[in-house]
């Protein structure tokens, strides 16, 4: 989408009373990455890497972080930033490190979108099949 011809477009309505109080373009900035404190399993960091999904970005480790020390996490970033990863990368791990005992284990999710915001928490469970 145009995004000055969507504005031009919403401007030019016999409704518009200018209710945009301001408009300002922000240039595009590179991408800030971070490290997580402590190191993934190798198989899970290579398959992130080999899917190009490393390295993360500032927010994504930094909730990666969190959720490994037990913390919820809220994640309020734009469309397509990387949000699943904050919370998936932590679960991912914590079911390779701990398979309970060689039974198959399974990730519970919340989800919710809330007036433009993304809260998840992560829980981690695992089913007995019998």
């Amino acid at each position: 989408m145009d995004t000055l011809a969507f504005l031009g477009y919403l401007t030019a309505q016999p409704s518009y009373s200018n209710q945009i109080a301001h408009i300002e373009h922000i240039p595009p900035g590179s991408a800030n990455c971070a490290e997580l404190d402590k190191p993934l399993l190798n198989s899970l960091e290579d398959c992130l890497r080999k899917n190009g999904l490393l390295p993360l970005y500032t927010h994504q480790a930094e909730a990666v972080n969190l959720t490994r020390q037990g913390r919820n996490v809220m994640v309020a970033t734009s469309s397509a930033s990387g949000k699943t990863l904050c919370y998936n990368i932590a679960v991912i791990q914590a079911m390779l490190e701990e398979p309970h005992q060689g039974l198959p284990g399974a990730a519970e999710f919340g989800h919710l979108v809330k007036h433009g915001i993304e809260i998840a928490q992560a829980h981690i469970t695992f089913q007995v099949r019998v």
